[in-house]
């Protein structure tokens, strides 16, 4: 078994994971704007995107865990000390895994779009290896904090579905069913890893803001 599970789900259809601006993008909102310009940058116009249109039938994830654990969490600027984890550590994937922290690193050029010290994500995330088979489930609320917005909270769902199987030490992932209202951006990388039975999750997306990574992180059920 390699140290990392790395998957690279290339055939992955236009419902893909966006970046933190596109993440946010066509989900329900409440805002709090005391002050709101009239003109918002880039990250606003994005959050203000209008919802797309998922046409595919609703992933079937069955059996779902039961119950998950609230995420803990963190916004974490990236610079040239502070960077995501790459998941490492021997150790077989097979199982559910139950997120209980979820960290969004960004990079200085989109820290400075909203205040990440007093911004939060909430909501639970899981994923099953399960013979050939994997399943991914991510129910985020995300609040960001002092945007030229206001405060900005959005609620989105991510279901996917499919196969993976090992190919030259890494796992690649072929989705079946992808359902997110995050539907634009490049199409992300996934990496896991297991370490003294405490898993990694990290997906890695690209969209207006540049690179975002989001890193679960739990334990298997």
């Amino acid at each position: 078994m390699s140290k990392a599970l790395r998957a690279f789900p290339t055939m992955i259809p236009s419902a893909a994971l966006g970046a933190l601006a596109t993440l946010l993008a066509g989900c329900p909102t409440t805002t709090s704007t005391p002050d709101a310009p009239a003109t918002p940058d880039a990250f606003v116009q994005a959050s203000d995107a209008p919802a797309p249109t998922v046409d595919a039938p609703r992933c079937d994830l069955a059996p779902i865990p039961t119950p998950l654990p609230m995420l803990e969490s963190a916004f974490v600027v990236e610079s040239e000390t502070v960077m995501p984890p790459v998941p490492s550590g021997e150790g077989d994937p097979t199982g559910t895994w139950l997120f209980d922290h979820v960290s969004f690193y960004v990079s200085a050029e989109a820290g400075m779009n909203f205040d990440p010290t007093m911004s939060s994500v909430e909501g639970a995330a899981w994923l099953a290896f399960d013979g050939s088979e994997v399943r991914l489930e991510m129910s985020f609320v995300i609040m960001l904090a002092d945007t030229l917005a206001g405060d900005i909270t959005r609620a989105t769902e991510t279901r996917i579905r499919g196969t993976y199987a090992m190919s030259g030490g890494e796992l690649v992932f072929t989705p079946s069913c992808v359902e997110s209202a995050m539907m634009a951006g490049a199409a992300p990388s996934f990496d896991f890893g297991v370490e003294s039975d405490r898993g990694t999750l990290v997906i890695e997306t690209m969209g207006m803001l540049g690179r975002t990574t989001i890193v679960l992180e739990g334990g298997r059920m």
